[in-house]
């Protein structure tokens, strides 16, 4: 306690949270995508059975699931958009960096007076640059905290998400009666044949 110096804790680089959040959504999106299987499957046999008790469990739990995953495709693009953005920005400042300290060199040669409008011209632009890389920290950095207070609201509906398993139940009988017909097929081809 007495003499002890508090640790500061290491820096979080913006580009590896983004980057780390990124991979969470991604997997997130992952076991969203079993678990909406998993739900359907159990829609499908509680509507099958008659069991309106378990078959509106199952489609409100789906619903919630297919809102949490939409989100969360929805926020992993957008992050990957502002990463891609804030490459290119990056590129371009690197580039007028490069560009600022060439025409610099060349402005201090006496004859080089129109190399020197354009030094003064791409210390304008690295300017501008500057701020722009500034406002997107503090985009990215208001977006991260805004992350942890989104709200899901409603993109399904009980009556989307019947749909969804009446299509899946006629589905699968479709399959079964063809699979049916198959049989009845091969054995007449053996009783004729």
């Amino acid at each position: 306690m007495f003499g002890r110096k508090k640790s500061k804790e290491p820096a979080v680089d913006p580009r590896e949270q983004i980057e780390k959040t990124i991979e969470n959504l991604e997997a997130f999106v992952r076991r969203a995508e079993t678990k909406r299987r998993d739900l359907l499957s159990k829609a499908k046999t509680a509507k099958a059975r008659g069991d309106k008790m378990s078959y509106n469990m199952a489609v409100n739990a789906l619903r919630m699931i297919m809102q949490q995953q939409k989100q969360a495709e929805q926020m992993s693009l957008t992050m990957g958009i502002v990463m891609d953005t804030r490459d290119v920005q990056g590129m371009l400042g690197e580039f007028f960096s490069s560009m600022k300290t060439l025409c610099t060199q060349l402005g201090e040669i006496p004859s080089f007076k129109e190399m020197q409008k354009a030094a003064a011209e791409f210390n304008s632009n690295m300017d501008k640059m500057n701020k722009q890389t500034m406002m997107m920290d503090e985009f990215m950095t208001a977006m991260s905290e805004s992350m942890g207070s989104m709200d899901f609201e409603g993109i399904s509906t009980n009556d989307e998400i019947g749909r969804m398993i009446e299509r899946e139940l006629a589905n699968e009988l479709d399959a079964e009666e063809i699979a049916i017909e198959k049989q009845l097929e091969e054995a007449k081809n053996r009783l004729n044949g």
